[in-house]
């Protein structure tokens, strides 16, 4: 290997990727920070596997959202990095036909639900965002976005 050198990247290859992974994670965070969003949701994984994340998390919304009679949005990142371990972090949104949002629910009820670790906290400012896309949450080549969910509340949600 030649001085300056890690792994495969030269010093100015490393440089580059992570000025490209910078600038990612500053559209990240102002994607996010587009909408509206009333919980952020922490959840551990027990799987790397970003297809049974998806899938955990599709029958997670839907058996509350069915309980609560609420329809919800989201978006998210899906970490798979063996340094912080696999979890999964949400910005959701919600409401139901009689005014009620994700505010008026049961916090405990919905990390309850979760097949393992999860914290629920309400959102109170845009910093939240900045949380989500830093390096130890979006590590290079660990970390995938969660597929937005419900796209037609979304829009609703979408700041003016």
């Amino acid at each position: 290997m030649k001085g300056g050198e890690i792994g495969h990247l030269t010093d100015r290859e490393n440089k580059e990727q992570y000025e490209i992974l910078s600038h990612y994670r500053t559209e990240l965070s102002g994607w996010f920070n587009k909408y509206s969003f009333q919980w952020f949701v922490s959840m551990r994984l027990k799987s790397y596997n970003v297809e049974t994340a998806e899938s955990l998390l599709k029958i997670w919304r839907r058996d509350l959202c069915k309980t609560n009679h609420i329809q919800i949005c989201h978006l998210g990142i899906i970490i798979t990095s063996g340094f912080t371990g696999p979890h999964v972090h949400l910005l959701m949104s919600g409401k139901n036909r009689y005014g009620k949002t994700l505010m008026d629910m049961d916090r405990e009820e919905w990390s309850r639900k979760w097949k393992g670790d999860c914290h629920i906290k309400p959102v109170v400012s845009d910093d939240i965002t900045k949380y989500i896309t830093l390096p130890r949450n979006t590590p290079l080549n660990h970390f995938e976005l969660v597929k937005p969910y419900n796209k037609y509340l979304l829009e609703k949600c979408r700041k003016s």
